[in-house]
């Protein structure tokens, strides 16, 4: 058991991140806290990255327009977005198994499509 510096409560070590005083319940809250605080910074920061890796690395530039194929198929109607093909929810995200075929994909909520990144 381990008590959280911001909300003074006694939980369990899971409850917490490796090396954290927080809880990853009042973490996530301070993160995001954060993000919305800086959100300009933000945007800033992910518009640099993105232009960046699309001036040097050929594998973001493949993946990219696989992504923005696929979407411009769902925005004219050439494919519709599915339920989450493992528990049948509302699909938020699509995972491609492979960007060679950039509309070949698996249509999953949001916590089956970080199973299928992380498992």
């Amino acid at each position: 058991m381990k008590t959280c510096k911001t909300c003074s409560i006694e939980k369990e070590t899971t409850d917490f991140y490796t090396n954290r005083a927080k809880c990853k319940s009042c973490y996530s809250n301070l993160v995001l806290n954060y993000r919305s605080a800086n959100i300009e910074k933000h945007r800033e920061y992910n518009a640099r990255y993105r232009r960046e890796q699309l001036a040097t690395n050929e594998e973001y530039k493949f993946k990219d327009k696989a992504r923005k194929k696929l979407w411009w198929a769902t925005v004219n109607g050439t494919i519709e977005k599915l339920p989450c093909e493992v528990c049948g929810s509302k699909a938020e995200a699509h995972h491609h198994e492979g960007y060679d075929k950039p509309l070949n994909v698996k249509w999953l909520c949001k916590t089956h499509h970080m199973e299928a990144h992380y498992v």
